[in-house]
């Protein structure tokens, strides 16, 4: 949810197109993770979580901006990959390689990602 709208303040939906992609660590899956896209506002200088999605046993994940699945608006993005801290809905957090910090914030990441119209894939292996 974007963070405005969780203050009560609506905001205007742009279109969202599907994002599926996969993340490894050194070629290997990473199964359990968090991966979010960040957009940047160079005036403000603040970095902006716009959608995420949960990798599975494959490392394959889905983002999600608005509801389930639904993609991501057109841009480019800083992504993160990061262990969530304690499981999501209730679930156990899985075992798993650990995700090297420089991931984990969008400062730091090395990874970008351009969503375009249409179907998007996004690969990341970390290493």
């Amino acid at each position: 949810v974007p963070e405005s709208e969780e203050k009560g303040v609506p905001v205007k939906r742009l279109a969202t197109f599907p994002v599926a992609g996969k993340v490894a660590l050194d070629g290997k899956p990473l199964s359990g993770v968090v991966v979010s896209f960040f957009s940047y506002n160079a005036k403000t200088e603040k970095y902006t979580r716009v959608c995420d999605g949960r990798s599975d046993e494959m490392g394959r994940f889905t983002v999600t901006t608005y509801a389930k699945f639904d993609g991501a608006p057109v841009g480019e993005y800083v992504a993160t990959v990061a262990r969530p801290a304690a499981g999501i809905g209730g679930e156990a957090v899985p075992p798993g390689d650990a995700v090297p910090a420089k991931y984990a914030t969008p400062a730091a990441s090395p990874l970008k990602a351009t969503i375009k119209e249409g179907p998007n894939a996004v690969e990341f292996d970390l290493k």
